[in-house]
């Protein structure tokens, strides 16, 4: 299966939709005319089937120059060190992600304990970026919006095109306003200015962390979970679907933890 959501832009695992490993998160492979990159790098099982899905478009891991991590959680960033290893050329996260990938068994510390399966090594280095940080890819670009609130270094990735906006939003707001998941490590009070910001760049298209993407409409789906967390009651659970946790599946289905 081949998804190419715009010129250049393509799913390259979904776990929620059985396209890869079924603990990845989206990623998206975003190609320029100079630099290719990769948003998110999965949860680091089920490589081999990661690198068949980019051949599948014509891309090599050592064709794309950097990771681009929305944040540090498990399911986005375990995948770096074996992606690494085979070609990619770096990483690059918010600097208040730095530590957790870098350091290794701290990066657990955001809420709930692991399943055992779950090791990660810590990167070597990283780069980061910050917020307005502008990411040249020749005839593209791709601006980092800082939405702190999940996790302290939670971003977006603005793409504008064609008069339009499109987002990359990780784990900060999916199809129908859906939050990610909280943990120790979640802000409200941050994750709503975050929402208000984001709402008013009054997005076409988001292309979540997980789930469907949409390529319009996409202001909607942002206003609902800005609204939520504006109000003085949110009804957002602590962790809305406990049975979804990775976590959980590798405790219950450890077969799951292999490449």
């Amino acid at each position: 299966m081949r998804i190419e959501l715009l010129r250049g832009i393509h799913v390259v695992t979904a776990g929620r939709i059985n396209f890869g490993h079924p603990l990845n998160c989206n990623t998206y492979l975003v190609r320029g005319s100079t630099r290719n990159v990769l948003i998110d790098a999965g949860c680091g099982f089920g490589v081999a089937r990661t690198v068949e899905h980019l051949r599948s478009y014509g891309c090599e891991p050592s064709d794309i120059d950097l990771i681009l991590l929305t944040h540090c959680h498990w399911d986005h960033a375990r995948g770096c060190k074996p992606l690494l290893e085979r070609g990619v050329r770096g990483v690059a996260i918010h600097p208040k992600g730095v530590d957790a990938v870098t350091i290794g068994p701290k990066w657990f510390e955001f809420g709930f304990d692991p399943a055992p399966q779950v090791t990660f090594d810590g990167l070597d280095s990283v780069q980061t970026f910050d917020h307005d940080t502008e990411i040249d890819l020749g005839d593209r670009t791709l601006k980092v919006i800082s939405t702190p609130g999940h996790t302290a270094d939670s971003v977006c990735f603005l793409l504008e095109e064609n008069g339009r906006r499109y987002v990359f939003t990780g784990d900060t707001v999916g199809v129908l306003g859906r939050p990610g998941v909280m943990t120790a490590d979640t802000d409200l009070r941050s994750y709503r200015d975050s929402m208000l910001s984001l709402e008013e760049l009054h997005v076409d298209g988001m292309f979540p962390g997980h789930g469907i993407w949409m390529e319009e409409g996409a202001h909607e789906h942002v206003a609902v979970l800005a609204k939520l967390l504006g109000g003085k009651f949110t009804d957002l659970a602590p962790h809305p679907r406990p049975m979804e946790s990775g976590n959980w599946v590798l405790q219950h289905h450890p077969e799951l933890a292999r490449d």
